[in-house]
């Protein structure tokens, strides 16, 4: 390598090479190069061999002229003694990078890295942005157990916060609760997680222990009960009927929650649902992509046929791909608030889209219809489950078990159930 004494003219005078690169070395500071390269880049590095290793380092400085040659120097000066004793100036550039995470990028890396429905992650996003705010330009390894312990019992009190609308109306809004600081306590701890999986700090990981730990260790989680509403017999026949006095108003909202409490189907599920995925010759649909990534298939009684076949027909009539269309750029219907409000004020029976699931899976476990068909008509896997996951349930066999659903829905309901085969699943009824 050409060899000469670094100086700012003596560099900046030298040739730009037609093609490659070219490296000189500085006749007064051991070890210092520049190097330029084809595009008249010049850049600093200090190439030395660490003592008792044998391995030979290469360590950028900087860009000249920005890195002066002084600067240089200096900054190679303090990398040379490093490397004779020993110490990888790579490695502890790697440490420093590694230690200076952020929470941002590990939330930024494991949505990056993680295959997650379009919900979970903006739960991921939404929760961080929210109540881990103040934490997201900070580092990872500076997250003690005291931190989050503290973090978990202030979320922990449900308070009022004032935020924007959709409209950007500054409204009065409930945040925090038992259950808020429980689930934030969770994303941070798989955040933390993968932060010990994926970075190291000089061949170790970057952390040694999840803070979060400290509440498993307490006992310091809430206690949260799971949600049991749902919509009792008696109160089927106001509620029924409050759902037919919306049909006049709103019918794709009103069929919308009937579909949920007849078929158990999740509230995205039921929105997502295509005109294409519905049979109405087999009397089935499927739903694609469901929370647990399976298609779910099933067959569906004469009533929900007659109330599937309305909104196929009207959606193919608004020229739309979803039995459910809504106004907004999704294409699909979206939670019916108004309308369920309605529902709820003029039947008396307060209830969510997931309490009609609720309600299906209730009236299904009391017709005694067995566990893993039950599990199947809920989509639910059987994890852990062994004799479960070798039993395959063919739609048809769900069939009785959702008539038998149906009949129990109106009859409780005082509604005559629908006899027989009334839809006309002639050529523009069939599957389309």
């Amino acid at each position: 390598m050409p060899r000469l004494v670094f100086t700012k003219t003596a560099l900046l005078a030298l040739p730009v090479p037609a093609a490659g690169r070219v490296t000189y070395t500085d006749a007064k500071t051991p070890g210092l190069e520049l190097r330029i390269t084809s595009g008249g880049v010049r850049t600093f590095y200090v190439r030395r061999r660490v003592r008792g290793t044998g391995r030979v380092e290469r360590v950028t400085v900087g860009r000249f002229p920005e890195v002066s040659v002084e600067a240089a120097r200096r900054i190679a000066a303090g990398h040379v003694a490093a490397l004779a004793e020993g110490r990888s100036v790579v490695a502890a550039r790697r440490s420093a990078k590694a230690r200076s995470v952020t929470l941002r990028e590990v939330l930024e890396d494991y949505l990056a890295a993680h295959d997650l429905k379009p919900a979970t992650r903006r739960e991921y996003h939404d929760t961080a942005h929210r109540h881990l705010a103040a934490w997201l330009d900070r580092a990872v390894v500076e997250i003690t157990r005291d931190d989050v312990e503290r973090l978990h019992r202030t979320l922990s009190v449900r308070r009022e916060a004032v935020r924007k609308d959709a409209m950007g109306r500054r409204r009065p809004v409930a945040v925090g609760g038992p259950a808020c600081a429980n689930r934030t306590s969770r994303i941070l701890r798989a955040l933390l997680n993968f932060a010990a999986a994926k970075y190291e700090d000089e061949g170790r990981p970057l952390l040694t222990d999840n803070p979060v730990r400290r509440l498993t260790a307490t006992k310091a989680w809430n206690r949260v009960d799971r949600r049991r509403r749902r919509i009792e017999r008696d109160e089927l026949p106001a509620w029924l009927a409050a759902v037919d006095e919306e049909r006049q108003r709103n019918p794709v909202a009103a069929d919308f929650v009937e579909l949920l409490i007849f078929t158990g189907l999740r509230r995205s599920e039921a929105a997502r649902l295509r005109v294409a995925d519905v049979n109405l010759r087999g009397r089935r649909f499927i739903v694609r992509d469901t929370k647990n990534r399976d298609d779910h298939e099933l067959p569906v009684g004469p009533h929900v046929l007659a109330l599937l076949a309305r909104r196929v027909e009207a959606a193919r009539a608004a020229g739309s791909e979803y039995v459910f269309p809504g106004p907004g750029r999704t294409g699909y219907l979206n939670t019916p608030h108004k309308a369920i409000q309605r529902i709820a004020r003029a039947s008396g029976v307060p209830f969510s889209c997931h309490d009609l699931r609720r309600t299906f899976a209730t009236i299904a476990e009391s017709l005694d219809i067995p566990a893993y068909s039950l599990k199947r008509l809920l989509n639910h896997r059987s994890e852990g489950d062994v004799t479960g996951a070798y039993v395959v349930i063919d739609v048809e066999r769900l069939r009785p078990p959702m008539e038998m659903i149906e009949r129990f829905i109106l009859r409780t309901a005082g509604v005559a159930p629908t006899g027989g085969n009334v839809v006309d699943i002639t050529a523009g009824g069939a599957r389309g």
